[in-house]
């Protein structure tokens, strides 16, 4: 009887677990992120549809300790540091655990085939159409053979009202493909997502605590959306988050015992026609705080996600047998836990 009762609660605590999770996503329809499909050619700044990181730090110019002899990942539960010993000094890195190690899994995961991290847009499956369009339509079922006509009208409208999501395989479920997920929707529905609670399971996940200034999102989103006017004859349709021209670096710093990286991804904006709009794109790169205060704490692990990743591109390219290392270590690392619906409302 006890068992019985513990295999209940447990039951009905990952319920709520699992509810709680996807409860933060606007109109949570069902189902976890598909993996993405889409192969991207040509400038992944204008593909638009979602997030694309892909760039590679490079040591910055003239750094006498830069020559990497080691690299090691020390797990400290909450926060975990990734230790490069060089010849001069040893320097350390620290970020979330689980950032790490869906970093790590991403760039080990990377071809030279180029897919979208995040993509809202990607089709939907006829069953995905056939569950939602049933509870709209219960005479469905005769449909499909009878009246392509009208289910080709309802499926567009349909299509229409939902995103139906793809994530990169490792990332899916994971905390940092839902704060990249984030990232994607935020102008979508500035006010929405601006209040998205990335630490309402910190008991599970374990989210470190975070010092940010104290910004007021209401007025962070009347900012955006006083800003987005001046912009409205650019009619933005589009847009793609991605590091193509984040520039990143990193140096050995002997003195404060810490590796810096710098760059950092922007947003490139696109018209109906696909074609960037370089005014716009151009005043929200050099403004950025006008997005990234909709949601400093998003902001905060996508930048050094970002960050992070491009290092690890860098040892996987240019330090193979180093870079064996970290992925061995970062394996070890505890699974990360996030939300990643495959559904959900525009």
């Amino acid at each position: 009887m006890i068992k019985l009762f513990i295999r209940i609660f447990f039951i009905l605590a990952c319920f709520v677990y699992t509810t709680n999770t996807y409860a933060n996503f606007k109109g949570y329809i069902g189902g976890v992120a598909f993996s993405s499909q889409t192969e991207v050619t040509g400038s992944i700044s204008s593909a638009g549809g979602g997030i694309i990181l892909r760039g590679i730090a490079k040591p910055v110019k003239n750094c006498t300790s830069c020559e990497i002899l080691q690299v090691i990942l020390l797990d400290n539960q909450h926060l975990s540091s990734v230790k490069v010993n060089t010849k001069k000094c040893t320097v350390s890195y620290t970020a979330p655990n689980w950032l790490i190690k869906d970093a790590a899994m991403l760039v080990n995961s990377e071809t030279s085939t180029v897919y979208r991290n995040v993509n809202l847009l990607s089709q939907p499956t006829k069953d995905e159409l056939y569950d939602i369009i049933s509870k709209q339509i219960p005479e469905i079922e005769g449909m499909w053979s009878q009246n392509i006509g009208k289910l080709f009208e309802v499926s567009i409208a349909t299509i229409s009202k939902y995103f139906f999501i793809e994530v990169s395989k490792p990332l899916i479920g994971t905390k940092s493909g839902e704060v990249l997920l984030v990232v994607d929707l935020i102008l979508t529905d500035p006010e929405f997502y601006s209040k998205f609670d990335l630490e309402r399971s910190k008991n599970i996940i374990n989210l470190p605590k975070v010092n940010l200034m104290d910004i007021n999102k209401d007025e962070a989103v009347k900012k955006y959306e006083y800003v987005l006017k001046t912009f409205i004859d650019e009619k933005i349709k589009n847009w793609t988050w991605t590091d193509e021209r984040a520039n990143f670096e990193f140096t050995v710093s002997c003195d404060s015992n810490k590796l810096l990286i710098t760059g950092i991804p922007s947003f490139t904006f696109l018209n109906k026609d696909k074609e960037v709009l370089v005014d716009t794109t151009r005043y929200f790169e050099i403004n950025r705080n006008v997005i990234e205060d909709l949601n400093p704490l998003i902001f905060k692990y996508a930048n050094n996600f970002s960050r992070i990743s491009s290092f690890f591109r860098y040892l996987k390219l240019n330090k193979p047998e180093l870079w064996n290392d970290v992925l061995n270590c970062a394996s070890t690392f505890p699974e990360s836990i996030g939300s990643t619906p495959r559904i959900i409302e525009r």
